[in-house]
């Protein structure tokens, strides 16, 4: 008589039922109702696909496009403007016709927009909301309060008003300071510690002097309220920052013709041309020109169409296709991730100069201590605002970002 088979073998069994209505089936290897066998319980879970990654390639020497990084990265813009105001195809009246027009026209196509570039640059990114986002809202509310303390009196209005704008010049050299570096990465002609330093000492001898002369000059008109003097500053101080600022000039000029001599290495002609147009023109601006000439030129002409470009492309860099080379970002600007981009920066800029700001005037103009100081407030508080979020999104020392400009 055939012995029956062990009782531990029958899960490995296949066997049959009659085939009759509800039947089940059972294949050899299953077990219904029963734990699964050691060998499909130590199967290991199926993995996920690797992200596709971005072949390494060079990097791209220019920002977005040669054309785009001479004209509003490098000043070209603000050179043609000039050249052509020197020439005198364009009046040099802050009260002509061209110039109101030329002063909306940079406002709602640059200076705007930039403003609405950084808070997208906060909120838009998971990790900087996370990391920025409440420490960005808190200076909102400080700036708010400041923009108060401007309504409370023409003296208090004054020193606020004058704080904005030296913050204006130190936020306009920083940015351009930033700008050379990034050229020079870019096209790897990298700054030992004792250029770098001086690059660093003559930026600030600039700021320095800038924030003097603003302290100084009794003539300075921010958003139709005229500043009165607040501080009477020796001569001795401006002078002093002046030869700062010609002393590190030459010093940085020395060291890169003994680096040329050595190693035959020319520091990138763009940051040259960067570095010149922001001490040639905010130099002239601070000391020289009205604030109409100031938001014109430093700010709607040249600085920030910079920061536009410099924001369009980390965005871009930030979400192209990975097999889409770097070297081709700016062919992306017109793809839905360029586009989407200008299109809110724009959009939101306009929605800010023609619709939010002139009401906001208008109503805190209404409650402030003299016409125009309320303008004055909504002025001094949106750009120290901004002025504070730039400072925290943009560090060269965070490797991401590095990586991601240099790219």
């Amino acid at each position: 008589m055939q012995s029956q088979p062990p009782f531990g073998r029958l899960p490995s069994l296949a066997f049959h039922q009659a085939p009759d209505k509800g039947a089940t089936r059972i294949d050899e290897g299953e077990s219904p109702d029963c734990d699964p066998s050691p060998e499909v319980a130590a199967a290991p879970p199926p993995q996920p696909q690797p992200a596709e990654e971005r072949p390494k390639e060079a990097s791209y020497k220019w920002i977005l496009h040669p054309v785009a990084d001479l004209l509003f990265v490098c000043g070209g813009l603000v050179w043609i403007f000039g050249l052509l105001m020197w020439m005198g195809f364009i009046p040099n009246a802050p009260s002509s016709p061209f110039m109101t027009a030329a002063s909306i026209t940079a406002l709602i196509l640059f200076a705007m927009p930039h403003q609405t570039a950084t808070y997208l640059r906060v909120y838009d990114s998971k990790s900087t909301s996370k990391t920025l986002g409440k420490v960005v809202a808190f200076f909102a509310g400080v700036c708010v309060l400041l923009g108060g303390l401007a309504m409370v009196s023409p003296y208090w209005a004054s020193i606020v008003g004058r704080i904005t704008l030296g913050f204006s010049f130190q936020h306009f050299y920083a940015q351009a300071y930033g700008i050379v570096l990034l050229y020079c990465y870019k096209r790897g002609f990298f700054l030992n510690k004792l250029e770098k330093n001086t690059l660093h000492c003559l930026t600030y001898a600039g700021i320095c002097s800038a924030v003097t002369n603003v302290f100084s000059r009794a003539n300075l008109n921010v958003a139709g309220f005229e500043l009165i003097p607040v501080v009477a500053l020796p001569l001795i101080v401006r002078t002093l920052c002046d030869v700062a600022v010609a002393g590190f000039a030459l010093a940085f000029t020395a060291l890169m013709v003994k680096r040329w001599v050595k190693t035959r290495q020319v520091i990138p002609w763009p940051a040259v041309l960067s570095l010149v147009s922001c001490f040639l023109f905010l130099g002239y601006l601070e000391r020289y020109a009205s604030f109409l000439a100031i938001a014109i030129l430093g700010q709607g002409l040249f600085h920030s169409p910079q920061y536009l470009v410099v924001t369009l492309s980390y965005h871009i860099k930030e979400r192209m296709p990975v097999t889409v080379p770097y070297a081709k970002v700016w062919t992306q600007v017109w793809r839905p991730v360029g586009l989407k981009y200008l299109g809110f920066v724009l959009g939101a800029g306009w929605i800010l100069s023609t619709v939010i700001t002139p009401y906001l005037q208008d109503y805190l103009n209404s409650y402030a201590t003299l016409p125009a100081m309320g303008a004055c407030a909504w002025y001094c508080a949106i750009n120290l605002h901004h002025y504070i979020a730039d400072a925290c999104i943009w560090k060269m020392r965070d490797k991401k970002t590095l990586a991601t400009l240099v790219a």
